[in-house]
């Protein structure tokens, strides 16, 4: 057995949390180290700061159909067992 899991064998009660810190060096909730987190790895997307590449790409998608989906609003919504078939496959 390794050595990590003869530590975590040893291990009596839970592992101590790991607190985030913000810039200011103030210690986060776990709410706002949730938040932290979400908003380093996963930022708005905002045109205002949006790079020539970014551009482009808005411009080449914006208002052009996908090529062969025709959606009517008679189209009933995809049930939950398709969605998992999809997800699957």
């Amino acid at each position: 057995m390794t050595l990590v899991y003869r530590v975590i064998r040893n291990k009596k009660g839970r592992l101590p949390d790991t607190l985030l810190r913000n810039s200011e060096g103030k210690t986060l909730s776990p709410h706002e180290s949730a938040k932290l987190l979400a908003n380093t790895f996963y930022p708005d997307d905002s045109v205002s700061t949006d790079m020539p590449f970014h551009i482009r790409t808005r411009e080449r998608i914006e208002d052009k159909p996908v090529e062969g989906l025709r959606l009517s609003e008679d189209d009933p919504p995809f049930t939950l067992v398709e969605l998992k078939a999809v997800l699957r496959s």
